[in-house]
């Protein structure tokens, strides 16, 4: 799924939800960008891109942008949800760098299988947790 096509049918689910009681948008979606911030986290921790590719290792061996994880950021005080990368890791997600390596970091373009399952998952719950009146 694109990330437009994902884009709009969340879009289109809130505008439902914010018929229920509670407010959908302005209660669930940190939840939900929560466990996407979480999942992206992991990919990082994990050193590699939000798909699954393992980035290319540091010129002197080991892991990469270990601290990447703790770099990105997240809000959704916008309606929407949205991911943000802090300092120089924001130039190795894009390969700006000395050496051009590019090691990825937050999705681009259609959101990854295990992204988009937390963030259903945690929907889900909060869809549950709104029709029980919380």
């Amino acid at each position: 799924m694109s990330s437009a096509d994902a884009n709009a049918t969340l879009a289109q689910m809130v505008a439902q939800l914010n018929a229920l009681p509670g407010h959908f948008e302005r209660e669930s979606l940190p939840a939900i960008g929560k466990a996407i911030l979480a999942a992206v986290q992991a990919t990082a921790s994990a050193g590699t891109t939000p798909e699954g590719v393992a980035w290319a290792p540091k010129q002197a061996g080991g892991q990469a942008l270990a601290s990447a994880p703790g770099k990105i950021t997240l809000t959704t005080a916008t309606g929407k949800i949205s991911l943000a990368l802090a300092g120089p890791i924001a130039l190795h997600h894009k390969g700006w760098v000395r050496g051009g390596t590019r090691r990825q970091v937050l999705p681009v373009g259609n959101m990854p299988a295990a992204i988009e399952a937390a963030a259903k998952k945690a929907a889900d719950s909060e869809i549950k947790r709104l029709l029980r009146g919380r």
